[in-house]
């Protein structure tokens, strides 16, 4: 029954290296219509996330954003989502498939109550039984045997996948042009 409107949280290094992101997701949302109300940052700093999860949240919670874009790493929305519930800040969740935000191991950390209002787009493959992808099927020809890490290789599997697809399609004069074009 409310108006939605848009906050953006994004990680940033010291010194910061992801404007260009920032950028890209406010121009991104302007031509399709909506204007971020606010965009916040936070470092990528263990031993402070909780700190700034506490920060952004009572930031969103009092500029009434119904709605927050993640464009970060899979530890940060733990804080976020902890945070929330205990502000009494129930906004959806927007996740965008950054750095396995968007994967089961990670979200199983997140405040349940939260996560139940969190949607958003994927790069990960769908969801199959582990013996019948294509990480698997490689490992098992090349080693006879079928993997030890049973979890880990279907989800790191296509990301190792693309970068080597990058790597061959880039042709013998390898660097980021010819890895972009190749990909």
């Amino acid at each position: 029954t409310r108006t939605r409107t848009f906050g953006i949280v994004h990680y940033e290094q010291d010194p910061p290296v992801f404007g260009d992101l920032q950028r890209r997701a406010t121009k991104r949302y302007e031509s399709q219509g909506y204007k971020a109300k606010t965009i916040l940052t936070y470092l990528l700093d263990l031993n402070t996330l909780p700190n700034q999860a506490q920060a952004i949240v009572g930031r969103l919670k009092r500029l009434d954003v119904t709605s927050v874009v993640f464009l970060g790493d899979p530890l940060m929305p733990k804080y976020l989502t902890e945070a929330a519930t205990k502000q009494d800040y129930h906004p959806e969740w927007i996740i965008t498939g950054t750095v396995f935000t968007d994967s089961t191991a990670a979200a199983r950390l997140y405040d349940q109550e939260q996560w139940a209002h969190a949607f958003g787009a994927s790069s990960l493959p769908a969801r199959t039984a582990p013996q019948y992808s294509e990480p698997w099927r490689l490992y098992r020809w090349w080693f006879g045997k079928d993997p030890e890490a049973k979890k880990t290789l279907p989800l790191m599997g296509p990301t190792i996948q693309q970068l080597f697809l990058g790597i061959q399609g880039a042709g013998p004069h390898l660097d980021a042009k010819t890895f972009a074009g190749a990909l």
